[in-house]
């Protein structure tokens, strides 16, 4: 099916995609037991930026009002993340005010590491929002200066040095540098960037010979393998090769296949991708606190993951039809 012909349609694929993204993101940071754990979390990385390039995509030649909404909405997300971070660190704290951790944050060092590399004390995984919000403002600026075609020449540059740092470095023992891959310089904007380049080359990448189902599905299995190759080789890549490839095959074949239909999983990936992702660190942290009571066990380790997506998404799931409710009512 031509890709011009889908453009203009739901695309239920990409939204199951971004569920299965959403729960990668929650299998990086509550991780399986061993050398799977690490396999998981590795070929997870994937769902990071696989939502970067969603983002770049939808953004293509919108209006500035569309995009001042993106940034609006993102915004909303951060101040609501980072509220429940500082009480999530208050509890972690017993209660009380971590007040040498705050002081440290009002450092130069510590504010110019938040504003260029998204590293924050406050902040922790949720590093992604602050990238996203960059990307598009930045866009939002380019797009008004008619000048957005500067971020697909910056794009293959900042994307090799994105996979120097977060992966070759790690291959070759050059430890140290790759904690500095996840912001928004060298992985926000790069793949920012290719999504809303896909959609710029739409017609062309539809005319491809690469184009075909059992091409993409190759492209696919081939870049899911090389990260778990990578994963096995070397523990503590950020993105890897595999990881690149791996993402974008899922993004373009889901334009070629956009009507595998699940209606739950679209209902996560449409509506409760940011929650999850907001709420995950809190579910880690309780079910932390509940295992304080369960016997450690093999059996435990390895539910525990699962443990924490379920409560992710059904807290996520819960808030998202209260709210929807409370706008019907308001209507």
């Amino acid at each position: 099916m031509p890709m011009t012909s889908n453009i203009r349609i739901r695309n239920h694929t990409l939204d199951i995609f971004k569920a299965f993204a959403a729960f990668f993101i929650v299998f990086i940071h509550s991780k399986f037991p061993g050398t799977f754990g690490d396999v998981i979390a590795s070929v997870a990385q994937s769902g990071v930026l696989l939502f970067f390039m969603i983002s770049g995509y939808y953004i293509y030649n919108a209006e500035s009002k569309k995009i001042v909404k993106s940034i609006k909405h993102i915004l909303h997300l951060i101040v609501i993340a980072y509220v429940l971070n500082v009480i999530r660190m208050i509890i972690q704290a017993g209660f009380t005010f971590p007040v040498d951790t705050f002081k440290s944050i009002l450092s130069l060092k510590h504010i110019l590491q938040f504003l260029v590399l998204n590293i924050s004390s406050i902040s922790g995984v949720l590093w992604f929002m602050l990238a996203l919000l960059y990307c598009y403002v930045i866009y939002y600026i380019l797009n008004k200066l008619k000048l957005t075609k500067l971020l697909y020449i910056v794009m293959p540059i900042l994307l090799i040095v994105n996979l120097i740092i977060g992966d070759l470095l790690v291959h070759i023992g050059v430890s140290g540098f790759a904690g500095y891959v996840r912001n928004f310089v060298v992985t926000g904007i790069p793949f920012f960037a290719l999504g809303n380049f896909i959609h710029h080359k739409y017609d062309k990448i539809s005319e491809s010979s690469l184009f075909k189902r059992n091409i993409l599905l190759i492209i696919v299995l081939g870049g899911f393998a090389l990260s778990v190759f990578e994963a096995l080789l070397t523990q503590g890549c950020q993105y890897t090769v595999g990881n690149v490839v791996f993402a974008v095959g899922l993004f373009v074949i889901s334009f070629h296949s956009p009507s595998i239909q699940n209606k739950a999983l679209e209902f996560l990936g449409g509506k409760c991708c940011f929650w999850i992702y907001i709420l995950h660190p809190i579910m880690i942290h309780i079910w932390n606190y509940i295992l304080g009571y369960i016997p450690d066990s093999t059996f435990v380790s390895c539910i525990s993951p699962l443990c924490v997506l379920f409560m992710t998404v059904i807290v996520s799931v819960s808030i998202e039809l209260i709210k929807s409710k409370l706008v019907k009512k308001s209507k």
